[in-house]
């Protein structure tokens, strides 16, 4: 008796869909993200109100959600990540899948659990939502591909990678290099065609079979059910099975199916694409500039930050500063890296030495397993380690039981295989963030597919010899191990979002808020109703006059010149701000130590006198 249907996918969609709502029970309780999502919220509802729409597919996204599921800046980030993980979590188990040589669906659903419960999916604050979005339009266009090679396929590919270079300029590079590749492919097989040779890709899927593990082991078992015992097998036989994983690019018809009314739609998409793309094209080129050259000045800056403890300078708000000083003040990144060289190299190189060693690592990173919140880095590295560890015992094994020999052959067969080249190609993006970018998960989701099918099939070696029973035990308590709520007990943020809206209730104008960019925070607590106070105009002077509503402080204002003016000032205002006038609203207990201050309303002398001193 089967526990699930071994050709139906629906029970591992339904299984994947609850592990996600069960992860993200609570997720109201998640902090919120102020940095780049505000900025993202704010475009989309400007955009709503104009009735226009965007290149930017995740402006879009969020226009879709503020204008037909919930206006609220609040609850519109929260459905985005909820959508943003539910997709991603079917995305990457329906990639898994494509490859044959994943033959257990109990691997498969022990490394879902794991992405599920990866800071990449499900973190507390989602600073890299728009990055995961990306990642899921990827996944949209690469599954079908994955699944069967075709020009129409090929075409929606490109097209879905095209959008994601919209949101995420780095994806140019797989882009140019997916186009390269399909179009050497195509006048290869052309040439082939007209020889009379051999395909490049025949059969049904374009990978290459794993011959030697095939053999060893059987047909790939789809099922959550053993084998039938007392059948013997022989593996001549299993060789000459037909080859599941080879697709058929050109049938033995010629070009007919290649060029179909599917492929004819897909052209058509991706000519629409990419003439929408092209209109706005000017835009998009100024905005490449600038946002290149943003980047690179802000990990600049907090690469320099980190060298010059001193700096004393915000390096994400003032990273200009730096910049100027550094590179002269360069108009865009190859000017920079010219007035600069040898600044350049040195930050350059040391990004890319950090960025390879912690790449794999931060991809593991995930929620508190076994060793409590409280101890840091120190217990997730621990928590990290042990996972390798226990990866390593995998990989041990599987070599083990293949041999050397048959373990080389079949890494040299790997190479020609053309589902790896995809994964490849895609990885590519990452080439900028490994040199130019500090260390961060999100910037590393390019080669997220190529680590987790390693990670499947290791745990695929590691349970391949438990019997059933304790394997479907085993695959039950690791699923709801990484899987159980996570944001109960969260500490949250937005009630100081919903305080500042029953403050400003009280004002009669739109409320001004100062702050080191403290856009982010005033688009979730008033959308676009708000005005910010400059932070050439801000000081403690105006503190002083009650120019400003609310005041924002947190670490990164602490650390900035803007501080530095009148740190004493500052300091005097947070210990007590009840002397110029304001009251502590909120404070955040996440490390940006986030505080929010209101202005109090005067309706007495004695509080005119106080707050006029």
């Amino acid at each position: 008796m089967n526990l699930l249907p071994m050709n139906s996918k629906t029970p591992y969609f339904i299984l994947i869909v609850l592990a996600v709502m069960l992860m993200s029970f609570g997720i109201w309780h998640a902090p919120l993200p102020f940095g780049d999502e505000g900025g993202y919220i704010n475009d989309a509802i400007v955009l709503n109100n104009s009735h226009q729409l965007s290149i930017n597919p995740y402006i879009d996204f969020y226009k879709f959600i503020l204008a037909f599921i919930n206006s609220d800046p609040v609850h519109a980030h929260y459905i985005s990540r909820l959508i943003v993980s539910l997709v991603s979590a079917l995305g990457m188990w329906l990639l898994l899948d494509s490859f044959n040589l994943l033959r257990s669906n109990c691997a498969k659903l022990i490394t879902i659990a794991f992405w599920i419960s990866s800071y990449a999916v499900t973190p507390k604050a989602q600073f890299g939502n728009v990055s995961l979005f990306t990642f899921d339009l990827i996944l949209i266009g690469i599954i079908p591909l994955l699944r069967k090679q075709d020009i129409s396929r090929i075409l929606f590919f490109l097209t879905m990678l095209l959008w994601a270079c919209q949101i995420r300029t780095e994806y140019y590079i797989s882009f140019t290099l997916a186009i390269l590749y399909f179009t050497g492919w195509g006048v290869f097989n052309c040439l082939k065609t007209k020889e009379g040779g051999p395909l490049l890709m025949r059969g049904k899927h374009s990978c290459v079979p794993c011959h030697s593990l095939l053999a060893k082991a059987g047909p790939p078992n789809r099922g959550l059910e053993p084998q039938p015992s007392g059948v013997a097998r022989n593996p001549r036989s299993v060789e000459k099975e037909p080859q599941r994983d080879n697709h058929e690019m050109i049938n033995k018809n010629g070009y007919r199916e290649a060029f179909s009314w599917t492929a004819a739609i897909s052209a058509l998409l991706f000519a629409v694409s990419i003439s929408l793309i092209a209109y706005d094209r000017n835009k998009t080129e100024k905005y490449i500039e600038h946002d290149s050259l943003l980047i690179f000045g802000q990990h600049y800056a907090s690469y320099y930050v980190r060298v010059h403890k001193d700096a004393g300078v915000s390096a994400m708000a003032e990273y200009k500063t730096v910049l100027n000083k550094m590179f002269n003040t360069p108009k865009s990144v190859p000017e920079a890296l010219k007035n600069n060289p040898a600044e350049a190299i040195q930050f350059l190189a040391n990004n890319f030495a950090r960025n390879c060693i912690i790449v794999v690592p931060a991809l593991l990173r995930h929620r508190p397993l076994f060793i409590p919140e409280k101890y840091g880095k120190m217990g997730e590295s621990v928590e990290i380690a042990l996972i390798l560890a226990i990866l390593s015992i995998g990989a041990f094994m599987g070599l083990k039981s293949t041999g050397f020999k048959r373990t080389a052959d079949y890494l040299v067969s790997l190479m020609k295989n053309s589902k790896l080249h995809i994964m490849i190609l895609l990885s590519f993006s990452m080439t900028i963030a490994l040199v130019m970018l500090i260390p961060d998960t999100r910037y590393y989701l390019p080669i997220a597919p190529i680590i987790f099918i390693g990670i499947a099939f290791l745990v695929q070696i590691l349970i391949e010899k438990l019997r059933f029973k304790m394997k479907i035990a085993a695959t039950s308590i690791i699923f709801l191990w990484l899987c159980h709520p996570y944001f109960i007990v969260q500490a949250n943020d937005h009630e100081i979002v919903f305080n500042m809206r029953e403050q400003a209730k009280k004002i009669q104008h739109e409320p001004v808020i100062a702050g080191l960019t403290p856009a982010s925070i005033s688009t979730f607590a008033f959308g676009i109703s708000f005005k910010i106070l400059p932070e050439n105009e801000f000081s403690m002077q105006s503190i002083r006059d009650g120019s400003c509503d609310f005041i924002v402080v947190n670490k990164y204002f602490r650390e900035s010149s803007f501080w530095l003016k009148d740190k004493e000032g500052f300091v005097k205002f947070e210990k007590n701000p009840d002397e110029y006038g304001y009251a502590l609203l909120g404070s955040s207990n996440d490390r940006h130590e986030m505080n929010v201050y209101v202005k109090r309303k005067i309706d007495d002398p004695f509080d005119r006198l106080r707050a006029g001193r």
